[in-house]
């Protein structure tokens, strides 16, 4: 395992507006490796998450008696981990003994392990491949609303 991984956080927010109408719009970036010492390649690969966000909030009234709410968001989001992780792998680390593994067998490219501890966490991590997924999300919220103060003090209909 590396000694640490590293985080990296960026955000940026825009707010203003008056009484008619309001605007917020964030934008966010972050990235995150993990803490297994492998390379990076095309079959293999440390845990990684990299995402980006972005959000915005739009509020508006009109006519005096509407009320309009725009909320508008969208993700991005990479990740990349090795096909062994989890909860299994981090038993292994946890309770296998460090020293028990030769890296390599010789040349021939075999893991090595044994009967009482077989599944070595170095094979694991750099043996079995890796595993890239990358999502996007939209998300959208729409609101409106009429008050209705001169029927009856705080009646309102919204959708």
């Amino acid at each position: 395992l590396r000694k640490y991984g590293r985080y990296q956080n960026a955000n940026l927010s825009f707010t203003g507006g008056d009484q008619v109408s309001k605007y917020a719009i964030i934008l966010d970036y972050m990235k995150q490796t993990g803490l297994y010492d492998i390379p990076s390649s095309p079959s293999t690969s440390n845990a990684q998450i990299q995402r980006f966000n972005l959000r915005t909030n739009l509020d508006f009234k009109f006519f005096k008696i509407f009320e309009a709410r725009v909320d508008l968001g969208g993700r991005i989001e990479s990740r990349r981990y090795p096909n062994f992780n989890g909860p299994d792998l981090w038993q292994n680390i946890a309770t296998y003994p460090s020293n028990i593994y030769r890296v390599m067998d010789g040349n021939s490219q075999n893991w090595s392990g044994t009967a009482l501890y077989p599944n070595n966490p170095v094979a694991s991590l750099l043996a079995l491949g890796r595993i890239a997924t990358h999502d996007r999300t939209l998300q959208a919220n729409f609101n409106l609303k009429e008050n209705l103060d001169f029927i009856t003090p705080g009646l309102s209909l919204s959708q």
